[in-house]
């Protein structure tokens, strides 16, 4: 799929975080010294990568989003946020299987959902002035509020 030029560094973050999660789906099934490494290194791309990724899409996403059906992305966007939070804390601290087992899958679902359906929305939903603003706020980035305004 071809994917709108302002949402292709979102994009390309998102092949790290499949990378990721299928590491810790993989590593949950294996030893504690595994687990543990795994851990690790989700820990390093959490605190290098994926909070960063977050933030951006929680500054610059939801104020794009309007309307009832792109409010609810908004909505579940941030809502699974957090959920991700919370359960990468526990991984982080623990390693423990069933929680590096879930955070894998959650993690893999919400970035399937991102690409699947909220993305599409964007590109649908937004002007090409919209998109324009939002390509140069990521790659600036900065917290514009409501990106290029305008309603298409």
């Amino acid at each position: 799929m071809q994917r709108h030029v302002s949402l292709r560094p979102l994009s390309r973050d998102h092949h790290g975080g499949l990378v990721h999660a299928r590491r810790l789906s993989r590593a949950a099934d294996g030893g504690a010294i595994e687990r543990r490494a795994a851990a690790d290194a989700f820990d390093r791309a959490w605190r290098a990568e994926i909070l960063e990724h977050f933030a951006e899409e929680e500054r610059h996403l939801p104020p794009l989003l309007a309307g009832a059906a792109a409010s609810e992305a908004a909505a579940r966007l941030l809502g699974e946020h957090a959920d991700l939070r919370a359960r990468a804390a526990i991984v982080r601290a623990s390693a423990e299987p069933e929680a590096m087992r879930a955070l894998g899958e959650r993690l893999t679902e919400h970035i399937r959902w991102e690409e699947r359906e909220l993305f599409p929305l964007l590109e649908r939903s937004l002007t090409e002035a919209q998109l324009d603003a939002l390509e140069i706020a990521l790659a600036r980035g900065e917290q514009p509020g409501r990106v290029g305004g305008g309603e298409r």
